[in-house]
């Protein structure tokens, strides 16, 4: 029943983690198409010294903030996180072929040997699950954090760009209507016959080069000159891998 429990723990965080990986692709892109609408509005907008522009200068700044805020989130949710998985299930296997001979040459005969080694065995698989699903899910929280916190400022970046695009449209519209005070400085005559008028333009082309660049371990045997085997300790990894399964004694015995 113990096993049962860490072992549900353990496949629960690993699942965990998938889900987190996959949650990141929302606040992603989010965080593209508001970077993409702050600038338009940006590059659209027509400065003045006036208070539309100093309202919409500060307006813009705070959800600059906030996206940049996002985004630093998002990198520190999946950035730098190891996670534990069981060993290979031969060296499982092997470990527990080693506790049944070790159990053997310290005198026990064939019954009580299979029946140690099979409370050595589980009590390993047990500490090894424990302890993977302690680092995995401690992991899975931190990440948990960093993708609400990022979420939030995506959140509160919306919530100023609504109030950003209400000065832009105003702005635009306001721009459309100004009249525009014409004056010719230089008049031109030109003679009965016609005048021919020539206009020579050249263009400059500059080339840019571009530069490429390149655990714990079972109780300690009693005999100091024939210690009981340690069980392999558990895989570290960071890419996506699949979860071996637990080697029982059956499983063990069949492979032999």
């Amino acid at each position: 029943m113990e096993r049962e429990i860490y072992q549900k723990q353990y496949d629960f965080e690993l699942e965990q983690r998938n889900s987190i990986a996959s949650a990141i692709n929302i606040p992603m892109m989010a965080i593209t198409i508001l970077g993409g609408a702050l600038s338009a509005v940006i590059l659209g907008f027509s400065y003045a010294s006036n208070l539309i522009t100093y309202l919409f200068c500060t307006i813009v700044g705070l959800s600059i903030i906030s996206l940049s805020y996002s985004l630093f989130c998002v990198f520190k949710s999946f950035l730098g996180y190891s996670y534990q998985k069981l060993p290979a299930s031969s060296l499982i296997s092997l470990h527990y072929k080693k506790l049944v001979d070790w159990h053997r040459e310290n005198g026990e005969n064939q019954e009580n040997s299979d029946a140690y080694a099979k409370n050595d065995f589980y009590e390993y698989i047990n500490q090894r699950l424990s302890e993977a699903a302690e680092h995995n899910g401690n992991n899975n929280i931190k990440r948990g954090n960093y993708l609400h916190k990022a979420t939030t400022g995506v959140a509160v970046s919306v919530f100023f760009m609504f109030f950003t695009s209400f000065l832009y449209v105003h702005n635009r519209l306001g721009n459309n209507n100004s009249s525009y005070n014409v004056k010719i400085i230089n008049e031109v005559k030109l003679d009965q016959g016609g005048s021919k008028m020539t206009n020579e333009s050249g263009n400059d082309s500059n080339s840019s080069t571009q530069e490429t660049s390149p655990a714990q371990s079972p109780t300690a045997a009693p005999s100091t000159t024939n210690p009981k085997p340690e069980g392999p300790p558990n895989v570290v990894f960071r890419g996506n891998t699949e979860k071996p399964g637990i080697v029982t004694k059956k499983d063990s015995t069949q492979k032999e």
